[in-house]
């Protein structure tokens, strides 16, 4: 290889060195930034879950509390002569029934 020659590569590479490590040096940053994002992307999924999970027991909880509620009134009143109690026992089971309802429909389909 002559000298005029590997004088030309050089001053090339030269050239061209400094704009490609600039080059790289934004995409190891951008790659960066996507990385904290997919952290906190996943964090947040995370933290969502947990938040849906807590909610579901709470929902089960109060349904479950409404029908064994309704349940002991009803005991307390096996002859059904009690106009008021009935009415609560309706009540209460319709509360149930709709809170049943409610978190069916807002539940995505597995």
């Amino acid at each position: 290889m002559s000298d005029e020659l590997r004088g030309w590569l050089a001053e090339a590479i030269e050239q061209h060195h400094v704009p490609l490590r600039d080059t790289l040096d934004q995409i190891l940053t951008e790659l960066k930034e996507l990385k904290a994002m997919s952290t906190t992307t996943t964090n947040s999924i995370a933290a969502l879950t947990a938040a849906v999970a807590a909610e579901t027991a709470v929902d089960t909880a109060v349904e479950t509390l409404l029908t064994n509620l309704s349940a002991q009134i009803t005991a307390a009143s096996p002859t059904g002569d009690n106009p008021a109690i009935d009415a609560l026992v309706t009540t209460m089971q319709t509360n149930a029934a709709a809170l049943g309802d409610a978190v069916k429909a807002n539940t995505p389909a597995a």
